[in-house]
């Protein structure tokens, strides 16, 4: 057998990583000897090809073949004998020395049954090929293990069949024709399983030999193949953000933001309305700006009247929805704004009344709301029927708001209630006046003592 087989573990396992390693674009048909042990040693000018026919109409666009070049400066070219005809015979492909995965420059080749054909490379120089003596099928390909040893790199012949084992050749679909079915994937109604005839018995579009799949349900996303707009992709609610009649999962073009608030279609939760914070309230995966339910949660989240979607300040009470700088974001709410709208002397990021002068920025209800403007500040605390604010005893019940010394304190809560006169309220010596008359006696006899 022309140098015989040898067994070269760490060569196999060498050239399998490299096969691994290598990615492709293209789909692999067939492979006749995957799990190649020996190899054909110190062939020439020459090359071992693979005995395969076909069971159906099978395109091809790229071989690959393993072996281990060991003359330096060699070119690898690949053949295809139909019958005993040379059919096919590709352009030079420069091969280092060492083991290694050989590919043909890109073509396409039909295989039709009923022929046998001879697949392989022949080398300028040495090589020794990789074999294996078991035959393979894969996609209706099938190997004979009867090896062919073409000779004569410039003028090919052969092949003469003279071996009873298959080297390790690999057949790859075209890059446009994945499925190797002779329709190129953009125009194939089962672009990943081969189907010649592009039968569609239900003229739904999707060619019969797929669509028998998953019950009509390709993409298993409970969506019929007639049905979805992504038939190869599961998307069970078949958005389809741009209305072109492809969903949204399978839209190359989708990356179109269609109410231009910088947020893609396929994940804006308002794609028909500008709203670039995506806010959403009640969590439900649809934004405020468009969910006029909001899933029974409250749409006016500060009750002044004005929905959430459209509250400049939707958490902070503005019914006027003042925006003095109009960054849209309501001067109750806005951080950035450091002005005194009411001229108190107090920032409005700091005033408990921005609207209303209040310097002194009371606050008797402790609300947070200043007294000038707090609505809710008509409260009685004392019970008196007087309102907090103009109540002269806002903690001390005195509905009469008696205030004898007229001081501004009630009565009833004014410790100093007698300090008028000499003699007080009814008669009664006035406490201070007493006290400083005493101290102005008693004074200038301490001074006599002390002498």
């Amino acid at each position: 057998m022309g140098g015989g087989i040898t067994v070269k573990t760490a060569f196999f396992v060498a050239a399998l990583l490299g096969v691994a390693g290598t990615a492709e674009a293209e789909q692999l048909l067939f492979d006749a000897a995957p799990t190649a042990t020996g190899s054909i040693n110190n062939v020439c000018d020459g090359g071992v090809t693979v005995a395969i026919e076909v069971s159906r109409t099978t395109v091809i666009g790229r071989v690959k073949q393993q072996l281990q070049v060991t003359t330096a400066g060699s070119q690898v070219r690949f053949a295809i004998w139909s019958g005993a005809a040379l059919a096919f015979y590709s352009l030079n492909v420069p091969t280092p020395q060492g083991v290694q995965i050989v590919e043909s420059p890109d073509f396409t080749f039909t295989l039709s049954p009923g022929i046998r054909y001879h697949i392989g490379a022949i080398t300028d120089g040495c090589a020794h090929f990789s074999i294996d003596t078991t035959g393979a099928t894969a996609n209706g390909i099938q190997s004979f293990a009867q090896n062919g040893r073409p000779t004569n790199f410039g003028t090919p012949m052969g092949p003469n069949q003279t071996g009873t084992a298959d080297p390790r050749v690999l057949l790859f679909a075209p890059t446009t024709d994945v499925d190797g079915d002779g329709f190129g994937n953009a125009a194939d109604n089962c672009p990943y399983a081969w189907q010649a005839t592009q039968a569609d018995a239900d003229g739904d579009g999707l060619g019969d030999t797929c669509d028998t799949l998953n019950n009509n349900d390709v993409d298993g996303d409970g969506v019929l193949n007639v049905n979805d707009n992504c038939p190869f992709d599961a998307n069970a609610t078949q958005v389809d953000g741009d209305g072109d009649g492809l969903g949204d999962a399978c839209d190359s073009s989708n990356g179109n933001d269609l109410d231009g608030d910088g947020v893609s279609n396929t994940t804006d939760n308002c794609p028909f309305k500008p709203n670039t914070n995506q806010l959403d309230t009640d969590g439900d995966g649809i934004g405020d700006l468009c969910d006029p339910a909001q899933n029974g949660v409250n749409t006016d989240i500060d009750s002044d009247g004005i929905p959430n979607a459209d509250d400049n300040c939707a958490f902070d009470v503005n019914s006027a929805q003042l925006d003095k700088d109009m960054d849209g974001l309501g001067d109750v709410c806005d951080p950035s704004d450091e002005r005194d709208l009411d001229d108190d002397g107090v920032p409005n990021i700091g005033d408990n009344c921005p609207f209303e002068e209040n310097g002194d920025q009371k606050d008797i209800d402790d609300d947070g709301l200043g007294d000038a403007c707090d609505e809710t500040n008509g409260n009685d605390l004392d019970g008196d029927q007087i309102e907090n604010r103009v109540d002269n005893c806002p903690f001390d019940a005195n509905a009469n708001q008696s205030d004898d010394d007229g001081d501004g304190f009630g009565d009833v809560c004014d410790q100093f209630e007698d300090d008028t006169g000499c003699c007080g309220v009814g008669g009664k010596p006035n406490g201070l006046l007493v006290g400083f008359v005493l101290l102005v006696l008693l004074r200038p006899r301490a001074r006599r003592s002390a002498a």
